[in-house]
């Protein structure tokens, strides 16, 4: 009989790095894994998915696990293992597919889909990469309509400056500037992810796993691998474009998605 283990969400890190390490605990033989979401800020989990039960009260004798004490580098999964929990896990309630289908009406035709990671991720790790450069590594023509997923509404801005004659869709809010690419948005850093009410962590969550379905159904998706959100888009379907240099994931590799997932 499988053991059963309470995964306890927290904020101890973000919802993608989060998730990989539940998928770590997931393949683990013989254990049927339910989460505790009384600390999390992103609400509940099946708000979002249907793939796990939650718990509100976890029994002394059910084993629990937390961000902190799980040590993900003794655990030699290979990313296909990897890629088998991420599928099954990411399993959309009904209410977002209902989400997920409406943009995917809306836009109305074939399109090809840009996930661009800015935000928070720029301020503390990333560099900015212009919207030029990635056009530039991405294939396309006059005709193609674009779906563009991303936490900073200047990238839609930066990206019809440069194809003003091109349809792009898109569902980060006009007024979600997070850039920190120039000081004029040093000041304006979004409320905290520990400071957000359930309201605000639902609806910045379910835009951000609505978008990157949208995503995964275009024609074509393109994404960097410098986030764990864009991770998961190559783990999930290798089909998925990596810019600015594409590859295949080798799933024999014991990688960690949260870290890598390129040899």
């Amino acid at each position: 009989m499988p053991e059963t283990v309470t995964f306890v969400l927290n904020m101890d890190t973000g919802f993608f790095s989060m998730f990989f390490r539940i998928c770590t605990v997931y393949l683990r033989p013989n254990t049927r894994v339910v989460v505790d979401c009384s600390e999390w800020k992103y609400g509940r989990w099946t708000w979002y998915f249907k793939s796990l039960d939650e718990t509100q009260w976890v029994p002394p004798t059910m084993k629990r696990i937390t961000f902190r004490n799980l040590d993900v580098n003794v655990e030699k999964r290979t990313l296909g293992e990897y890629r088998r929990a991420v599928r099954e896990l990411f399993q959309l309630s009904p209410t977002l597919r209902k989400q997920v289908q409406s943009v995917i009406n809306s836009i109305g035709k074939p399109y090809t889909a840009i996930f661009v990671r800015r935000g928070d991720k720029l301020f503390y790790e990333a560099k900015y990469i212009p919207m030029s450069d990635i056009l530039s590594w991405i294939t396309y023509d006059e005709n193609t309509v674009f779906f563009v997923q991303t936490d900073d509404y200047t990238v839609i801005e930066e990206m019809r400056a440069i194809l003003p004659n091109h349809v792009i869709h898109h569902t980060v809010p006009t007024t979600k500037r997070g850039s920190y690419h120039t000081p004029k948005y040093r000041q304006t850093v979004a409320v905290p992810w520990t400071e957000k009410t359930l309201e605000q962590g639902r609806a910045e969550t379910t835009e951000m796993l609505v978008g990157l379905s949208v995503c995964l159904a275009a024609e074509q998706c393109w994404t960097d691998d410098t986030s764990n959100v864009g991770r998961f888009l190559k783990l999930y379907d290798d089909k998925v474009h990596v810019y600015p240099e594409d590859y295949s994931v080798n799933e024999a590799l014991t990688f960690h998605p949260a870290w890598q997932i390129r040899a």
